[in-house]
């Protein structure tokens, strides 16, 4: 079949717009694409600097917490003896005043000697953890981080701080204290922003803006 001129032209005209047209879609499409990543990945940049401000905070204010608490003769009298029960007593009763979700003090041996709400966890070796080991060998923890410590237990994840207990110039135990991160983390860092926020422990959700 043979065509004419001006069908040859309304062919190639048409052909030439069709490619035209798809060339500038999909131009839109990855600049429309790469504009709502730009935008996402800016919200998200954003939500972690507003997370990690509120994470330092809480961070100082469980230092000061544990600081206080591990100069206080009486308590330090309690650890010193290694009495579970006056230990727990006193777990229970600073507790009250330092509105914290997990607080756990250890013996020297980093032995647990108390912990509030579980009084069964006496005696467990807890010296797997990092921020015990240091808090055993002296080091305490700095007001100035990049990301607090995270520990899981009892199927809850805690922001922690660990500080060493003394008596003059001996290290007796350690105060561990932690507040939990959970869903009410994840609502506040979604606030008013067009993306979620999901908190993951080891895969799992624990936590979502949703």
């Amino acid at each position: 079949m043979q065509f004419n001129i001006q069908t040859k032209l309304f062919l190639l005209m048409s052909g030439l717009t069709v490619v035209i047209l798809f060339s500038v879609l999909s131009a839109i499409n990855i600049t429309l694409s790469e504009t709502i990543l730009d935008k996402l990945i800016g919200d998200f940049k954003q939500t972690q600097i507003i997370f990690q401000r509120e994470q330092n905070l809480r961070y100082d204010r469980l230092i000061e917490s544990a600081l206080l608490i591990g100069e206080n003769s009486t308590f330090k009298a309690n650890v010193s003896l290694g009495d579970p029960a006056s230990v727990y007593f006193s777990v229970e009763e600073f507790s009250l005043f330092t509105k914290v979700d997990l607080f756990i003090v250890t013996d020297k041996h980093g032995k647990v000697l108390a912990q509030l709400d579980d009084s069964t966890k006496y005696g467990y070796d807890i010296t797997d953890r990092p921020s015990i080991i240091r808090a055993l060998n002296g080091i305490e923890p700095e007001s100035e981080f990049i990301w607090p410590e995270l520990w899981k237990a009892d199927n809850d994840l805690y922001q922690i701080v660990t500080v060493p207990i003394y008596t003059g110039e001996t290290i007796i135990g350690t105060i561990s204290l932690g507040a939990r991160i959970a869903q009410i983390e994840a609502k506040e860092l979604k606030g008013n922003t067009n993306i979620d926020i999901s908190l993951l422990l080891r895969g799992i959700p624990f936590g979502s803006g949703l």
